[in-house]
């Protein structure tokens, strides 16, 4: 639950957690752009040159497309609902990850927003906490592209709403209870039963 001091954990759990949108866009008949390798195909978009047309090295997580040719960047950003300012805002009887999930949402919208703007692309930021609770922003944009603002005739095929929560769910809870595993030295491929064993032995 609490993030990391090291890098690598918390980079292996964002990877996952953009590897489940880009599956849940795949799903939901969006071209999802990578670098073309089928054997390790990388997601990142490369902005090349910010708003003011300077050279930027300035990358994004993923890159989607509708079939109106509209273009989606998505950047995936995750927050410790432990953090100081969680702890007294629920102290307040408020909603504990909301000042994290929202500070980190503003900070990608003015990371990206202006550069997304100057290349012609929608910004969606994924704010997520450690227990799954998303920004309300990030949710209703990400409904709105993968949903509501499709073509008649798509959205007859795709899948429901549910259907795309519970995908980003699952893999954003499987990513986390991974690298919990991961963080304990408990190998991630243990069974339920082989840890109940392991408990057995040792006590």
């Amino acid at each position: 639950i609490v993030c990391s001091f090291s890098r690598a954990p918390r980079t292996w759990r964002h990877s996952r957690v953009r590897d489940a949108f880009a599956f849940a866009a795949w799903k939901f008949d969006l071209q999802v752009h990578t670098n073309g390798r089928r054997d390790a195909p990388t997601y990142e978009f490369s902005f090349r040159t910010d708003e003011q047309g300077v050279p930027t090295s300035k990358r994004s997580d993923l890159h989607i497309t509708d079939e109106r040719g509209t273009s989606y960047i998505l950047d995936v950003t995750i927050c410790d609902p432990t953090t100081v300012d969680c702890v007294q805002h629920r102290a307040g009887g408020r909603a504990g990850s909301m000042p994290a999930l929202q500070k980190l949402y503003s900070q990608h919208v003015k990371t990206y927003e202006n550069i997304c703007d100057w290349h012609g692309h929608h910004l969606i930021p994924l704010a997520f906490d450690t227990l799954g609770r998303m920004h309300p922003d990030s949710a209703m944009k990400l409904h709105n592209a993968f949903i509501k603002h499709r073509l008649g005739s798509t959205k007859e095929l795709l899948p429901s709403r549910n259907a795309l929560w519970r995908w980003v769910g699952r893999a954003f809870h499987a990513s986390v209870s991974t690298a919990v595993l991961r963080a304990c030295t408990v190998p991630a491929c243990a069974t339920r039963r082989s840890i109940r064993t392991s408990r057995a032995m040792a006590a």
